[in-house]
């Protein structure tokens, strides 16, 4: 019998591996990206298919009316597009800007039982959120990257908000 040979490392690191093999994927596809619009689309169409999210959006901070909309969707009808908007003192925003941080629903849930929690499980339900990762530009919260729960039900281990982060930052 012959059996397949594996290196200890492929089995290891194997979420690692494909991290860095989906970086490399993802900094081919940006490469060549000419506007800022080009860009954002690219990224939430790589990150939804990578993360088999059928629902990613990135959320910038419109400096006209203050508010914090999507600048780049996949799943979202244009109605929703148009009317999700969230304000600088809202809960999300809030925890996003002050945190620094991954926030994970089930985490946030698991942790914290109080009126700001359910604030926050509000506004993600707007946004149609399981993760959201902070963007920041020069160490200023610009906005958020965001994506509903997994179409596969798994959910997202630290390697992929890891790998998240550096996507979005």
């Amino acid at each position: 019998h012959s059996f397949p040979t594996r290196r200890s490392s492929d089995l290891l690191f194997k979420d690692k591996c494909q991290s860095c093999d989906a970086l490399r994927e993802f900094s081919n596809e940006i490469t060549c990206s000419s506007s800022q619009r080009e860009l954002l689309d690219k990224t939430v169409d790589f990150v939804s298919k990578v993360m088999q999210s059928p629902y990613v959006s990135i959320m910038l901070k419109d400096e006209i009316y203050a508010n914090y909309v999507i600048h780049a969707s996949v799943g979202f009808s244009d109605y929703e597009i148009r009317d999700l908007k969230f304000s600088e003192d809202s809960a999300l925003i809030s925890w996003m800007s002050k945190n620094k941080k991954a926030l994970v629903r089930e985490e946030l849930v698991k942790v914290f039982a109080s009126k700001k929690t359910r604030q926050i499980t509000e506004d993600l339900d707007k946004a149609r959120s399981y993760l959201c990762i902070s963007l920041f530009a020069l160490d200023n919260f610009i906005g958020f990257l965001s994506l509903s729960k997994r179409s596969s039900k798994e959910g997202f281990s630290h390697i992929d908000i890891g790998f998240l982060q550096i996507i979005a930052n």
